[in-house]
């Protein structure tokens, strides 16, 4: 605006002409809204923050909690499998044996010990060991996977099938303390059942002593793996991790290892394998994945079937009440990996999270 506008009363805003003297209208102008006041108990203020400059104190608002995971539906999964791949494992060996030994077995007039011999001829074949374990393993796995399909978790995190952080060797050494537990078990068994062998072991032991010689390897990798991988999944996977986030490891552990125990259908074999499943137990739980637990159980499974291959009726007949030069050399050093292993497992490893998870 120019000075002779001024003096002439020349009104900038409404480009009028004003009379002098005469002072213009004020003029509107646009107005900012100022920020909604926020009531301090509706603010999420985290606790470890400074305050604000004018000392308002604030109170942090509870974060919704996050659903208890449901127990019931591990146990239910484990309390049908188990009955479950014992009536197909029975059935997978057991009808084709009947059906191609049928006549021999007609004629020797059905007897109990016919039958036998015809399921144990069976067994001796590729395809008889096969079947003698693989229906009842994978009767395992399709329980468990269809389980994991309900659950809104990834199947790693449900199964604690994480990757290991843990040195090579640290598998090594969990494998080796195994056959110590083995030996506790051992005694148990025959403490709490007696000195005869239960129906299952009577049968693994004669099958495997009458095993065709080219087919030892196959039956050791057979025995080891499967079950190592199969019984890992249910027991140290999907039920005992689910038992942590809810019980006290004790309670969890020692749930999980009683029904893996009762999973080997007889008293005296259940007594031997009880302290196995502890320790398997333990195992997965302070390293956090059942990774390591599958390994030792595989470890396991082919020394005891390596064992049982090696071992004639004289030997068994010698080793009464004593024990051989191997099993004490595996003893040996059994007790030692088991010192380092709860060594590391004490101080090496943190253990799993009692993080509270969906079903």
């Amino acid at each position: 605006m120019t000075q002779e506008q001024q003096e002439s009363g020349f009104d900038a805003m409404s480009s009028e002409y004003l009379a002098p003297g005469v002072t213009p209208p004020p003029v509107a102008r646009p107005t900012v809204d100022a920020p909604p006041v926020l009531e301090p108990s509706v603010l999420d203020w985290p606790a470890d923050s400074a305050s604000p400059a004018d000392g308002a104190k604030f109170s942090a608002a509870p974060l919704p909690s996050s659903p208890r995971p449901r127990v019931w539906s591990a146990l239910l999964l484990a309390v049908v499998a188990i009955p479950s791949a014992a009536l197909i494992g029975g059935l997978a060996t057991a009808v084709p044996a009947l059906i191609l030994n049928w006549e021999e077995i007609r004629s020797a007039g059905g007897d109990r010990e016919a039958v036998m011999e015809a399921i144990m001829g069976f067994v001796a074949t590729p395809f008889g060991l096969v079947c003698s374990i693989l229906p009842a393993e994978l009767t395992y796995l399709a329980l468990v996977v269809m389980a994991v399909q309900l659950s809104p978790m990834g199947w790693r995190e449900r199964l604690a099938m994480h990757r290991p952080s843990l040195p090579w060797w640290t598998l090594l050494l969990f494998a080796a303390a195994t056959p110590v537990f083995a030996m506790i078990g051992g005694f148990i068994a025959s403490f709490l059942g007696g000195d005869e062998e239960g129906g299952s072991l009577k049968f693994m032991l004669d099958m495997f002593q009458n095993m065709p010689l080219a087919l030892a390897p196959f039956a050791v990798l057979l025995y080891s793996l499967a079950p190592g991988f199969a019984e890992e999944m249910v027991f140290r996977g999907y039920l005992q991790s689910r038992l942590l986030a809810r019980w006290h490891p004790v309670a969890a552990i020692g749930v999980a290892s009683v029904l893996f125990a009762i999973a080997h259908i007889d008293l005296t074999h259940a007594l031997a394998v009880w302290p196995v499943g502890v320790w398997f137990g333990v195992v997965a739980w302070r390293t956090g994945t059942i990774w390591p637990a599958i390994f030792a159980h595989a470890g396991m499974n082919a020394y005891g079937v390596s064992t049982m291959m090696a071992l004639t009726a004289d030997d068994l007949a010698a080793m009464e009440g004593q024990w051989t030069p191997f099993q004490e050399a595996v003893l040996a050093i059994g007790a030692a990996a088991l010192l380092v292993s709860c060594a590391y497992l004490a101080f090496g490893q943190r253990g799993i999270s009692r993080r509270a998870a969906p079903v």
